[in-house]
């Protein structure tokens, strides 16, 4: 396909996500048909990009430095904040919203749906902090929001000491008269919050992960009568 030829099809595909009561929901399956139209933008961007930088440092070799030093700087700074972002909040990338929007929580703010960690792939990370700091409890966990995700894992990912329950079999008042620590874990996809998480949902979290300052997963414990001390707290 030429480079004409690309640049309209991304424009009409585009287009199409752009006219008035055109709505994107469930993160990227509606917009499957235009991936290719943007990477294709982004190939373009990038092949452009080289040719110019290979001409400069071709330049270079035969004249001023200066201008050739220049170039590849604003090449450089022009990736610069979207590595920074991104080592800043690995492995959590999943997460980005452009600052044009302000961010995470300038995407909630605005309404934006499923502004969270959609894939639910931030739970290792609170599995992984549930086996530093409370297996030696023995207690119960419950996954508030797509639980599936972590119960095909949690034979492998959970220590053996943490029993995972369904959400469908913990009930508030059985939570209250459990005689050993429960805790609540969920990703922040408010559309999705089950009954359960929407009862504790004032209560403190005890171990929080965040992305530009938004929540994208909490950790609560629904038992709070019976001690325990967290080795590394919430953030």
């Amino acid at each position: 396909m030429m480079k004409d030829e690309q640049h309209v099809f991304a424009r009409v595909l585009l287009a199409l996500v752009c006219l008035p009561g055109a709505r994107a929901f469930d993160v990227i399956r509606p917009w499957l048909e235009f991936v290719p139209a943007l990477a294709a933008i982004a190939g373009l961007g990038g092949g452009e990009l080289l040719a110019m930088l290979g001409a400069r440092l071709r330049q270079a070799a035969k004249g001023p430095v200066l201008i050739s030093g220049l170039s590849l700087a604003v090449v450089l700074l022009a990736f610069l904040p979207v590595l920074v972002w991104s080592v800043r909040n690995h492995p959590n990338q999943i997460a980005y919203y452009n600052p044009l929007v302000g961010r995470l929580p300038g995407a909630r703010r605005r309404g934006y749906p499923d502004a969270t960690d959609y894939w639910g792939s931030v739970y290792r990370q609170g599995l992984e902090w549930l086996n530093d700091n409370v297996a030696d409890e023995e207690p119960a966990l419950v996954v508030g929001v797509a639980e599936h995700i972590v119960y095909y894992v949690h034979q492998t990912r959970l220590d053996r000491r943490i029993t995972l329950k369904l959400v469908q079999d913990v009930k508030p008042e059985t939570i209250r008269a459990s005689t050993r620590p429960i805790y609540l874990m969920y990703i922040t996809r408010q559309e999705l919050y089950p009954d359960i998480v929407k009862f504790y949902q004032t209560r403190r979290p005890v171990h929080t992960i965040k992305v530009d300052g938004a929540a994208i997963l909490e950790i609560k414990q629904l038992t709070p009568g019976i001690k325990q001390t967290p080795k590394n707290p919430g953030t």
